[in-house]
């Protein structure tokens, strides 16, 4: 994954709500729980002209996150159908451990 789009999916991980970090967190824990590894190993970033959306694949154990831009910052929102949206492109990119150490 380019290191910019690697940029991205941190930001959008580390700036998210509480409440999804808990949603998060909860699938790193079942990843642990069947393999003993406290990661997501596989990272989608799709972008959209309307924003970008994260997914995040582990075994037996998903994340998704979707965030549109607001004047600069992340506006965290439920994913739009995918009729209503214009994909630019996609990228995929394997994750370890460290990209997850904040979600201790």
């Amino acid at each position: 994954m380019k290191s910019w789009n690697r940029d991205i999916v941190a930001a959008m991980l580390h700036e998210m709500p509480e409440t999804k970090k808990t949603v998060l967190v909860k699938a790193l824990q079942r990843n642990l729980t069947l393999t003993s590894s406290w990661v997501l190993s596989s990272c989608t970033l799709t972008v959209y002209k309307e924003g970008w959306l994260v997914q995040l694949d582990g075994t037996r154990s998903s994340f998704s996150v979707f965030a549109k831009d607001n004047d600069g910052e992340f506006e965290f929102i439920r994913k739009p159908n995918e009729n209503k949206l214009h994909k630019l492109y996609d990228e995929w990119q394997s994750m370890n451990e460290s990209d997850f150490t904040e979600f201790c």
